[in-house]
């Protein structure tokens, strides 16, 4: 029999302290002490025939410590179960180094996630509704006659926007090279915006054989952060500059990327851009159901699960820079790293509060019904030959199952959240929201640049303060 005592300790700590039986402990302790017989070969002792006393005197902290492990590995679940908690990292575990004259004890250090108590009822959420409009399905079309232009190349033309230039490039910051900066033979349609903001503008008018540099700097946000907000140089060599040869019409165009016809391709940009819409709506319904729950919510994050968070981030961080091939060092993660790590670590653990206290509620849940249609769904977005294939492949890997449960269940929690709330329609057409989100997003941008260049000039003016008044 196990005995379970809690204490909390603080705001989401807790005490676990378990209590087994002597007389358990001693039977284990036996048990290894036999084993350990059997295999000792003590000088001066036959094997099998060293004294317990001797073994003991020599191996009883390790005989401690395996009987430990051993009733520890048994009855873990069961202690955990007892006490009520779910753990929102691995317990801290500890107990005595010797064995015990009594009952055997050991206690754990238990951090439970926060707890969201909120009437949802009361609360009012917009939820962005997006339709695909012709003019959606217009730019798509657009855009293919444009991406699917053949091009002839012309020695002595001069670049313009929409010529594609095959070209040698090789870029450094600080005048040392970086992995993933050069490539040879890279084609590029000029006004594209494939490449880093500013690096095509740059090679308007190139001919071929010209030598051109290039000088960018590297967006704040870039993928690669060890990259974000850096200054780099380009080296580029020019080998062609060909001029587009468009498409006479859209039923050319749909028989060169494999349609019967212009109504055929058009149909299936309708069913991408409703998927995409889908998408960015489910997106956007989590980010509004979170925002509106925190808002009146005061959520205290425990460190340990924060530095858990930063400790996972970090990881995989130095992953992405290890595949890239990118050099890490001590100086890339200064304070300035750590802080913004931080802050996303902070942001990621909040929305998993909000949406665990809206499965909670809701019940929510996903059977194997459910998860296999949601599968199906997906091998939808293959090539129809593809499709049988990839549904056989996901069906056989566990992991990929639990990935596309886990996002169902935090759909259904989100759809959940949206059932029971006040809800306001924001109807919008596809293109003109994205076209409009991506506006904000570089006016965020920019704001955020002038508020960090306030506060450097803040600092210097403080500084040549400081000087003034020493020199006074």
């Amino acid at each position: 029999m196990i005995h379970t005592e809690v204490n909390k300790v603080g705001d989401h700590e807790h005490e676990v302290r378990a209590r087994l039986p002597q007389a358990e402990y001693q039977r284990i302790y036996r048990e290894k002490l036999g084993e350990m017989r059997h295999k000792a070969r003590l000088p001066g002792f036959r094997a099998g025939k060293t004294p317990v006393a001797v073994l003991e005197k020599q191996f009883g902290g390790e005989l401690h410590q395996q009987v430990a492990e051993e009733l520890i590995r048994t009855h873990y679940a069961k202690v955990i179960e007892n006490s009520g908690l779910e753990p929102a990292v691995q317990p801290e575990m500890s107990l005595s180094p010797t064995a015990p004259k009594a009952d055997f004890e050991f206690a754990l250090k238990v951090t439970t996630w926060p707890v969201i108590t909120s009437d949802f009822a009361t609360l009012k959420v917009e939820k962005l509704e997006l339709q695909v409009e012709d003019v959606d399905i217009q730019g798509v079309v657009d855009r293919m006659m444009k991406n699917n232009n053949r091009f002839v190349a012309d020695d002595a033309r001069a670049a313009q926007e929409d010529d594609e230039i095959t070209i040698d490039f090789s870029g450094a910051i600080d005048g040392v090279a970086f992995d993933g900066g050069t490539g040879e033979d890279a084609k590029l349609v000029l006004g594209e915006g494939r490449f880093i903001p500013g690096f095509e503008a740059q090679l308007v008018g190139a001919k071929a054989g010209d030598a051109v540099t290039v000088n960018v700097t590297f967006p704040e946000d870039y993928q690669a952060e060890h990259l974000a907000g850096q200054a780099a140089v380009f080296a580029i060599t020019v080998h062609q500059v060909a001029a587009p040869q468009p498409f006479a019409d859209e039923e050319a165009l749909a028989q060169q990327v494999g349609f019967d016809d212009a109504e055929m391709m058009r149909a299936s940009v309708r069913l991408r851009l409703e998927s995409e819409a889908e998408r960015l709506m489910l997106e956007e319904w989590r980010r509004a159901v979170v925002v509106t729950v925190l808002a009146g919510q005061d959520v205290s994050l425990p460190e340990a699960l924060v530095q858990e968070e930063i400790r996972a981030r970090v990881q995989s961080l130095r992953q992405d820079m290890q595949r890239q091939g990118a050099p890490i060092d001590a100086s890339f993660f200064n304070d300035e790293m750590k802080g913004r790590v931080r802050v996303r670590s902070e942001e990621a653990l909040r929305e998993s509060v909000v949406v665990r206290a809206l499965i909670e509620a809701g019940a929510v849940e996903v059977d194997d019904a459910e998860l296999h249609r949601e599968i199906t769904k997906i091998t939808q977005d293959y090539p129809k030959a593809e499709r049988a294939e990839v549904l056989a492949k996901v069906r056989a890997d566990r992991a990929q199952q639990e990935q596309v449960r886990s996002a169902l269940i935090d759909r259904k929690a989100v759809e959940y959240a949206l059932s029971q709330m006040e809800v306001t329609t924001q109807l919008e057409g596809l293109s003109a929201w994205q076209d409009a989100q991506e506006a904000r997003e570089v006016k965020a941008r920019d704001t955020a640049k002038v508020a960090v260049a306030e506060d450097d000039a803040a600092v210097e003016v403080d500084a040549v303060n400081e000087v003034s008044v020493a020199e006074a």
